[in-house]
């Protein structure tokens, strides 16, 4: 998966993939809840909607790039026409 000691990844994940994310690493019953503890710690240390605001803050100009590459190649294939 490549999370390493970006522990906060897993702040991002739904609740939809964290039980994927379950379901794939085959735990065991005792150990599924457990697992629900350190997703509550992790929610608790690196809440959601902060995670999802930090990323955008350090990533804006790859954002902005992309955005105006895909602007600038829409307008060119206008000109073009069909």
């Amino acid at each position: 998966m490549g999370y390493g000691h970006d522990i906060y990844k897993l702040a991002l994940l739904t609740m939809r993939q964290r039980e994927d994310l379950v379901s794939e690493l085959k735990i065991m019953p005792g150990h599924k809840a457990k697992l629900a503890g350190f997703f509550t710690v992790i929610d608790e240390l690196y809440p959601r909607q902060m995670v999802v605001d930090q990323v955008k803050a350090y990533a804006p100009s790859s954002y902005n790039q992309k955005k105006n590459r895909l602007q600038s190649a829409n307008k060119v294939r206008s000109h073009l026409g069909p």
